[in-house]
């Protein structure tokens, strides 16, 4: 289409198609901003990828996803004598009215209104968030995207903002009124006077914090320049009293730590290379130990330690790209999975008693709460959705999304997350015996929920990663055959004809540029041929010109 043209199509097509003939829809990404930006009103100000995705679904639904190659196929052109003389600019607008016969204005509109209907219809069929346990104020924040009570529960360390305008996350202790008793946080109401904010640090981070078992220090993972100038995560050790960073660990790609329950050890998620594994450190990070041995595509976060320090809950996605619960000894031994299903289990919790586990699940197609005996061991084969023995217990079945957060010292209760679907996320506490009977999939019109499912009927073929790529031995380039257009303008005024055209060959090793202009009133012609080649150091360049002087400048001002 030339680069020109390119900027004529919208960025939700171009992102939507290739999410479209290359993922499936997923509750944790796109599926759920789309959620919180309905709820919000502001389904307009959705980011192309997410927005275009929906799009691209509906679209394929409703027309067929033959449209789409129809839509990248259309061309108008230019005839004299019923003789194709020139392709014209390729216009997005033009080519959805003629293929599909709708507008792209009439099209976003129905759109829109689609997905209204989708996500405030399943939201008037599941419980409110306010009718989840109760709230718990984390004063004097405008956002809040991670957070952790300490030990005393005096302080709570919260990942957040204070305002719209800042563009790092800082983190912050949050004191609270020292009146309530231990495991106790404001649960409503204005916030005391005495309430207090500290700043510790900021930056980019990932997950919760965590406190250390006698409330000294925080381990968070912080997204800094490693190694050769490398973008990763590591992990900080913030001293609260001291306010002082130091890095536990260098150049080690590791998120998700956790303080052992007798403070001696810190585990944490690292993967170095392809494969993620379970890692003990003591708080120095002088002596470090690979706790699991998992090889090949396996990917490990959220580990929490049992209360007895024996035994790791964490979340495993394995090559079959599910992710489930699983439960390994803290010498390594005795893995098994808690959950097996087809939707994502993830961010597991101990009950403080040590015999529950609490999870985040996208079952029935929200993040929403569930618990699971922490005995349990699910068999080697996937059970299908919904037949697990009746021990996978529902705790909520929000519209929203909820997300385990903590288990509250001192009470037991379950500390979580919503989405962000108000000016920021809302904190609950709910009792860990909680129990909810789920509605399942929301029930209305297929037209309306169909879209959610779509796939190509020709689907890109799958890669078989266990099998090496076929490869042809070297050998040189050759450029010819593979010149493709970057750029053709024809620009005709009043007097004359100008055309500007750039071409590339496929590794951008040589590089043509035409530019020429012809007058009507004799037909002369002026033109200037520009031709750079990088296969020689630095660059070997030749120039071509005709009679560019009127060309190039015109009443003695440069046009270039």
């Amino acid at each position: 289409l030339g680069t020109l043209n390119l900027l004529m199509i919208p960025g939700w097509f171009i992102e939507g198609t290739a999410e479209y003939y290359t993922e499936k829809w997923r509750v944790g990404r796109s599926d759920s901003d789309l959620k919180v930006h309905t709820y919000m009103n502001k389904i307009d100000r959705l980011d192309p990828h997410d927005a275009g995705y929906a799009k691209v679904l509906y679209l394929a639904d409703k027309y067929g996803d033959s449209t789409i190659t129809r839509l990248v196929h259309y061309r108008d052109t230019l005839k004299v004598g019923g003789r194709k003389l020139l392709t014209l600019p390729y216009l997005f607008k033009r080519a959805f009215k003629q293929v599909t016969g709708q507008s792209v204005a009439h099209f976003e509109e129905e759109w829109r209104r689609v997905m209204n209907t989708y996500y405030y219809g399943y939201r008037g069929q599941k419980e409110g968030v306010e009718e989840v346990g109760e709230p718990v104020v984390i004063p004097k924040l405008s956002s809040i995207r991670g957070l952790a009570i300490s030990p005393d529960s005096s302080l709570v360390a919260v990942v957040g903002r204070i305002g719209k305008g800042m563009q790092d996350w800082s983190l912050y202790t949050v004191s609270t009124d020292s009146a309530h008793p231990n495991g106790s946080l404001p649960r409503k109401g204005v916030p005391s006077g005495r309430d207090k904010r500290v700043e510790l640090h900021y930056g980019q981070f990932s997950g919760n914090p965590a406190w250390s078992p006698d409330g000294k220090t925080i381990a968070i993972s912080e997204y800094h320049r490693g190694r050769h100038g490398s973008l990763l995560w590591d992990i900080r050790l913030i001293d609260v009293m001291r306010r002082r960073a130091r890095w536990l660990t260098r150049n080690a790609r590791a998120i998700d730590p956790v303080w052992s329950p007798d403070g001696r050890y810190i585990l944490y998620a690292a993967h170095p290379g392809q494969t993620t594994n379970l890692y003990l450190t003591d708080p120095d990070g002088e002596h470090v130990t690979r706790l699991t041995a998992f090889t090949g595509d396996v990917q490990l976060q959220d580990p929490q330690w049992s209360p007895d320090g024996a035994q790791i809950v964490f979340a495993v996605q394995e090559e079959d790209g599910d992710v489930d619960i699983a439960v390994v000894g803290v010498d390594g031994e005795g893995y098994r999975k808690l959950t097996r299903d087809p939707e994502e289990d993830l961010s597991p919790l101990w009950s403080a008693d040590g015999q529950w586990i609490v999870f985040t699940s996208f079952r029935n197609s929200t993040p929403n709460l569930y618990r699971v005996p922490a005995s349990r061991a699910c068999p080697e084969s996937r059970p299908s959705v919904g037949t697990e023995g009746g021990e996978v217990i529902p705790m909520t079945d929000v519209a929203e999304g909820i997300y385990t957060t903590q288990i509250m010292p001192g009470t037991g209760e379950v500390v979580a997350m919503t989405l962000g679907d108000v000016d920021t996320v809302r904190v609950r506490r709910l009792p860990l015996e909680r129990t909810v009977e789920s509605s399942g999939p929301p029930v209305m019109r297929e037209r309306f929920t169909r879209w959610r499912g779509g796939q190509p009927e020709i689907p890109v073929p799958a890669v078989d990663l266990a099998q090496a790529p076929p490869t042809e031995g070297p050998r040189p380039y050759r450029s010819r055959g593979t010149w493709r257009p970057l750029v053709r303008l024809v620009l005709p005024d009043l007097y004359s004809v100008s055309a500007f055209g750039v071409w590339q060959d496929a590794l951008g090793k040589n590089q043509l540029l035409l530019a020429g202009e012809a007058r009507y009133e004799d037909w002369d012609w002026s033109g200037i041929v520009y031709w750079t080649n990088a296969r020689f150091a630095p660059v070997a360049v030749v120039i071509g010109i005709h009679d560019a002087a009127p060309f190039l400048f015109e009443m003695g001002h440069a046009l270039t």
